[in-house]
Parts: structure tokens; sequence; C-alpha cells
């Protein structure tokens, strides 16, 4: 591929990604508030303001990773960078604090003290997903884990572009891409947990004060293969002590349930993590199925439920950065091929 074609490319890609964050400012009510790729901002900052020139690169293949840099707070007051596990000494720290970060709870209310074994750092790998770096998570021992904070803490969209194979069967238990389950609930906050349980699923956990080590878990019902995925997660309060949970994998809708809860309608919890939950049952035992073993490529966070149009561009653009085949129905376009799905342009229009 000579020069003026990588040029060509690279240009579309950066064009795609700004129309596509741009055009979740059209929406009321929504904005972009994580979001993470891999292919930059590993252990370094992109330049504020230049958001298009995908600097700095990422590093070489095998880094450990401390900070994940978040790409669109820019307001060094309210970063919400992805950062390694605080030193225990600094748990009652604010967790903006980098490097004395902690996990203190915001109005005085106390701080996290996560259970089980530290976690370790991840790493880099380049050329994991149609030639782009993702982050690689060691589920082995004690688990290789990040963690964060978002402003989005009631409605809210997910879009996660991950491989990894699948383990455990319920909200502590599964594989934990996003969320975490806590030992230490808060009175008025409930908990989530994305991940990937057994069979491959992309599934739902949501933990609670006093649920007695239960909580609610639903699993998909889309063997993922082990292979690279684009899943969607919403959550919607849709009435008093209810909310309406969804997921879609590589286009294909799989989730769509109303939890009907006393704490349904809860804000949820500060902190999230990617790798190892919170609270963590089986440390040091040879692999935690709750620690993640697997790849994460990028992580987008929408504070506020969007539309299916726009679900679809999102899916559109990291399915073409990412060489993923979307399908609307019939099984896995990995598997299938694309026999139904219209990828969408940053505008909407259909590009294929």
């Amino acid at each position: 591929m000579n020069t003026k074609t990588i040029s060509k490319k690279l240009f579309l890609r950066q064009f795609l990604v700004l129309l596509a964050i741009c055009s979740f400012g059209q929406l009321s009510a929504q904005e972009a508030d994580n979001w993470y790729s891999a292919d930059r901002a590993i252990n370094s900052p992109s330049p504020v303001g230049q958001l298009a020139l995908f600097t700095p690169f990422a590093p070489s293949d095998g880094t450990p990773v401390n900070i994940w840099y978040e790409l669109v707070d820019f307001n060094p007051l309210f970063t919400q960078n992805a950062m390694e596990h605080p030193n225990p000494l600094n748990y009652n720290q604010p967790w903006e604090n980098y490097p004395n970060h902690g996990f203190e709870h915001p109005g005085g209310l106390g701080f996290l003290t996560p259970t089980g074994a530290i976690p370790g750092e991840p790493t880099l790998h380049r050329n994991v997903m149609n030639f782009n770096p993702a982050i690689y998570f060691d589920g082995d021992g004690e688990g290789d884990a990040l963690y964060f904070r978002s402003h989005a803490h009631d409605e809210r969209t997910v879009f996660i572009v991950f491989a990894a194979p699948g383990a455990g069967t319920t909200a502590e238990t599964q594989s934990l891409l996003l969320g975490g389950d806590i030992d230490s609930h808060l009175n008025g906050r409930t908990n989530l947990s994305l991940g990937v349980s057994d069979g491959n699923f992309f599934s739902i956990g949501r933990t609670f004060l006093g649920d007695g080590d239960v909580g609610f878990f639903q699993p998909g019902g889309i063997d993922l293969l082990e292979r690279p995925t684009v899943a969607m997660f919403s959550r919607t309060n849709s009435g008093v002590e209810e909310e309406t949970l969804r997921t879609r994998v590589n286009g294909l809708p799989d989730i769509n349930i109303i939890r009907d809860h006393g704490t349904a309608n809860q804000p949820l919890f500060y902190y999230n993590r990617m790798g190892k939950h919170f609270n963590d049952k089986d440390p040091l035992v040879g692999i935690d199925p709750s620690n993640l073993t697997g790849h994460i490529a990028e992580v987008f966070l929408v504070d506020g439920v969007t539309d299916a149009d726009h679900i679809r561009r999102v899916e559109s653009y990291l399915a073409i950065k990412y060489g993923i085949t979307l399908n609307n129905a019939g099984g896995l376009g990995s598997v299938n091929g694309n026999t139904s799905y219209d990828y969408l342009a940053a505008d909407g229009t259909v590009i294929w």
C-alpha cells in the first residue's frame, strides 16, 4: 500500500470520528462522556484541541498501561482518565489526584475499599484488530485492571470493542468489561457490570445494597465465538422503579428486558473498572473467572440514551475501523456475512 493511500485512509478515519462525535452533540440531553481508544493517548495525553491528529501514537508492543487517557473531557479539573489501581494508603484521596489518586466518594461520603488482590497493569498489544492496537487484560492470578469515573450515572449508552472468552454465570463472576461488582454499596446508588459470561455472551449484571449477593444477572443469547465484537448497551429509566436494559452485538439485537425493582431508578455507582471487579471473590486461585482475559480496543460512553439511527452510525464507524462485519439478523456477520445491515456514514447516509 503506497503512502498516498495510507494518508487518504487516515484522513477518512479522522473525518469519520470527528463527525460521529459531533453528531451526538445534535441530540438533546446527551453528550460524549468518556472515550478511550487504544490507538493513542496511552500513558501520554492527546494535545488539547487536536483530536484529529490521532497523537500521541500507541507505544511499542507489550508496554504496561498505567493511564489510558480520555479523549473528550479536556478540563483538567474534571479529568476522567482510566488509571491503575491506587496505593491502598491513598484510598481516601480524590480519584483525579494522580499519582496519589484514590477512591474517595464525592460529597464527604467516604471512600471505596476494594476487596481481594490488587490488580496489575494491563499491556498494550499492537496490530490486534484490523492492524489496530488494543489493551490486553491478563486474568491470571490477581488479574489486571484500570478504573475511572464518569459523569453518566443515570441513563447511558455504552459502546465497547473487545475480543475475549466468556466465563462466570452471575453479576459478580462474569468476566468484567466495564463497571464492576463492589462490596460496600452506598445508599441510593446501585452498581452495573457489563461482561462476557459463560457461553461467550455479552451480559449485564446489577448489584445493590442488601441483595444478599444475589443481584440481577441477564446473559445475552449470542455466542460471540471469542471474536472481535462491537457491543452496545443502553440503560433507560422508563418509569418509577423500572429500567429498560438493551444490548446489541455486531449489529444484532440481543438483550431487551424491563427490570422492575425498587433500585431500578437509582443512579449508578461513581467508579467503573475495566478487567476486574472491585469485589474480588476468588483471589489468587488460578484464573479467576471474574477477571477478564482478553482485549479491549475502544470504549465510548454517552450520557443519555440515543436513538437507533445514531447507534448504527457509531457501530458502523467502529466496525469499519476494526474490520468487523455487522449483521442485523440471522447470526454473526463473521459467520454469515452481512445479509441485512446498512452501514451508515456520520451524517446518516447509507454507505454500504
